[in-house]
């Protein structure tokens, strides 16, 4: 790909947000192309593999990254399938780091044709936040609107190669939702979900059933408008690959 014309590259950290984009099989760390000139990486959960993900599509070539998937909401004005376009993330460090606002513009106008959208900030959390309580104390220390654990680190990078960043991110979990132990027991670090996990976990604990049942339906409400929105804008998601140059992320301060 090293030869090719720069490409847009988009990391998803979950096997059911790349299905959202039409893949039904992105093993984790590969490479797999969505259309010409686009190709997905399924990074798994977290920093780490976020930016590991990150350094290889631009080592391969990529032009501008795209961070999709799912988020938790910090905002109770917030619901599940919301879908947000940030105009920044905010790193655990304290760092803000803008999207490319033509990008981001362009794509907002096909977002606000599906029915809604918002921007603000996305915020990193470095963990599952798991309940209402963890959700209002990063709302209180961030401002931000919703969080992930990747997109952050995926800003730092295309901060440093100094190329186009967009973030789209559908709400997964209310700033009221409880994550319950059955949940983070079946999901491993690769985002590939075990059912046995799950189960034994719900032995012990078969009151989580119907916070696990309403998980369920949140995330699901949310892929389905990451898959709508994937439908409207299109393989390349209007990435401003040619014509005048996009601006690329900027720390908003140090």
């Amino acid at each position: 790909m090293a030869n090719t014309p720069p490409f847009l590259g988009i990391i998803a950290a979950l096997p059911a947000e790349a299905r959202s984009l039409g893949v039904d099989d992105a093993p984790a760390g590969q490479m797999v192309e969505l259309a010409h000139e686009v190709v997905l990486i399924r990074c798994g959960i977290g920093r780490v593999r976020a930016e590991r993900a990150a350094r290889a599509l631009i080592r391969a070539g990529a032009g501008a990254l795209l961070s999709w998937g799912t988020a938790a909401a910090l905002s109770r004005e917030l619901g599940h399938g919301d879908l947000v376009l940030p105009l920044e993330v905010l790193s655990r460090d304290g760092r803000r780091f803008a999207v490319d606002h033509r990008w981001h513009h362009g794509l907002a106008e096909t977002v606000e044709s599906q029915g809604g959208g918002c921007d603000g900030t996305l915020a990193e959390a470095d963990s599952v936040l798991r309940d209402a309580d963890d959700k209002l104390r990063l709302r209180n220390l961030s401002g931000a609107l919703i969080a992930d654990m990747e997109s952050a680190a995926i800003a730092e990078v295309c901060h440093g190669a100094d190329i186009p960043l967009l973030v789209v991110r559908a709400v997964s979990d209310s700033a009221t939702t409880r994550i319950p132990d059955s949940a983070l027991a079946a999901v491993d670090e690769n985002g590939d979900v075990g059912v046995a996990r799950c189960l034994a976990k719900l032995v012990f604990a078969p009151g989580d059933v119907l916070a696990l049942m309403g998980l369920g339906r949140g995330f699901r409400a949310a892929c389905g408008a990451l898959s709508e929105l994937a439908r409207r804008a299109g393989p390349e998601f209007q990435w401003p690959a040619s014509g005048a140059p996009v601006e690329p992320p900027k720390p908003a301060h140090a």
